[in-house]
């Protein structure tokens, strides 16, 4: 059982990353298929210039799926980074008047 309060820290970072592997790694999977995505509408841009708007769209999804998931890997790092130097989280929304 460790006494120091930044092993206790440790450990409880540890223990949430170990919680939340599953839905990083679900993460880290929509943000390569949402790569792929741009990549293959890059491809098909550069290939028919004059596409239709299917491909635009595409562009879209793909780039909003990696910025989604980007921002909620940040946030989970940044949530255990305020355990370690234990400050409570921001919170994402309410009253901030």
């Amino acid at each position: 059982m460790p006494t120091d309060p930044l092993d206790t820290r440790l450990e409880a970072v540890a223990r949430l990353l170990a919680l939340f592997r599953m839905e990083r790694i679900v993460y880290v999977v929509v943000t390569l298929l949402s790569l792929a995505i741009l990549f293959y509408c890059a491809v098909r841009l550069i290939q028919q210039p004059d596409s239709d708007m299917t491909i635009v769209v595409s562009i879209f999804a793909g780039s909003g799926g990696i910025l989604y998931t980007t921002g909620r890997l940040l946030k989970m790092w940044s949530d255990a980074l305020h355990l370690l130097c234990n400050q409570p989280p921001e919170r994402d929304g309410g009253d901030h008047a």
